[in-house]
């Protein structure tokens, strides 16, 4: 999810007489209070960054050669208990979908917690890196999409 900054974030106002002429139209208001931003927020300039993202991606093991009900619960309990296990071809991985700021933020966060469960992460997929590395494929020329 993106986030556009509103005029009202990046601007200070000096008096309340001022910020009440400006808020004078609703629409300004709902805008506002649509990002996040109270009256006293853009009086005093703060903003509120509270909006997260959903992140789907998928850590692929090594050196697994099969999920034995400890390390299911192992790695269960380093995760937090958001995790989907798999196992295809001898090769195991987790599935997450977690909500954060930011995708690199959160994998790292759970390469982090797996490999303390003393599994060792190889890779990392995700559809939103699929879609971007297709899409500079298609820009360089050598996509499906040329």
């Amino acid at each position: 999810m993106s986030r556009k900054k509103s005029s009202a974030v990046s601007r200070r106002w000096e008096d309340t007489a001022e910020l009440d002429r400006w808020l004078e139209n609703s629409a300004t208001a709902e805008r506002l209070a649509a990002v996040g931003i109270g009256t006293a927020d853009a009086l005093t300039g703060t903003k509120r960054e509270e909006v997260m993202s959903n992140h789907r991606f998928t850590l692929i093991l090594s050196g697994i050669s099969e999920i034995t009900p400890e390390l299911a619960d192992t790695l269960f309990e380093a995760t937090g208990g958001d995790i989907e296990w798999n196992m295809s071809d001898r090769v195991v991985f987790l599935e997450f979908d977690r909500e954060a700021d930011s995708l690199f933020d959160t994998v790292r966060s759970a390469i982090s917690q797996a490999e303390s469960a003393g599994v060792r992460v190889v890779r990392v997929e995700s559809e939103a890196a699929n879609t971007i590395a297709k899409i500079n494929a298609e820009l360089l020329g050598v996509g499906s999409g040329s």
